[in-house]
């Protein structure tokens, strides 16, 4: 099982956090369950996970018309999300 982790600034902020404050019921529960997969599965289908440079993975939930993208890295053992995207 993988661990993750939302990255948290030297002033204590969590800017995940808020962007997925910001979102919907369903578009909350759309990435949770992407984020889940990944934490429980060894294997993650490439729609919904995949590394775009030598160190930073895209993680992608579908919701509804929106796709959210979280990028993170890993490190020390867990994926460390740092950063967010709707398209």
């Amino acid at each position: 099982m993988k661990e993750i982790e939302l990255y948290k600034t030297s002033s204590g902020n969590v800017p995940v956090e808020r962007f997925l404050d910001s979102l919907s019921n369903r578009q909350i529960r759309d990435v949770l369950d992407v984020l889940r997969l990944i934490r429980e599965e060894d294997v993650v289908p490439a729609n919904l996970w995949k590394k775009i440079t030598r160190y930073i993975w895209e993680v992608r939930a579908r919701t509804g018309s929106d796709t959210v993208r979280l990028l993170g890295f890993f490190a020390d053992g867990s994926l460390v999300i740092f950063g967010q995207r709707i398209f």
